[in-house]
């Protein structure tokens, strides 16, 4: 469902998990094949960036670090070929805390989570 243009592997077959299970639970739609879909949603992870937004003033060591995640994606008609909806940069932010042990795997987990929860509610405005 997504693709992805990161150095970062796999980020975007979690946001494309998190966006199943998120269209699954929210919605009345279900996901299926594309050859009996009535419409394809399609994505690609355009940008991940991080930043340090503070550091621990005795170690000097990063205490917040900010991550933003920028995607791309289109819901088309399958049967009549039409775009549905075009979402040409979704931008979410998340931050994590190296401080208490989170790691980047912990940010983007809440990251992709978020961002998998605003594509449902554009889509849902679409439908």
């Amino acid at each position: 469902m997504f693709q992805s243009q990161e150095f970062r592997r796999e980020l975007e077959f979690r946001l494309s998990e998190a966006l199943v299970k998120r269209i699954e639970m929210d919605t009345p739609y279900r996901i299926g094949p594309r050859r009996t879909a009535d419409a394809v949603l399609t994505g690609e992870i355009i940008e991940v960036e991080t930043r340090n937004l503070g550091n621990d003033l005795e170690t000097d060591l990063p205490r917040e670090i900010g991550a933003t995640i920028a995607i791309r994606c289109r819901l088309q008609d399958l049967r009549s070929g039409d775009i549905l909806l075009e979402m040409p940069k979704l931008v979410y932010q998340t931050s994590y805390l190296p401080s208490t042990g989170e790691r980047f795997t912990d940010g983007m987990t809440r990251g992709i989570d978020g961002l998998a929860e605003r594509i449902v509610e554009n889509l849902e405005t679409s439908w």
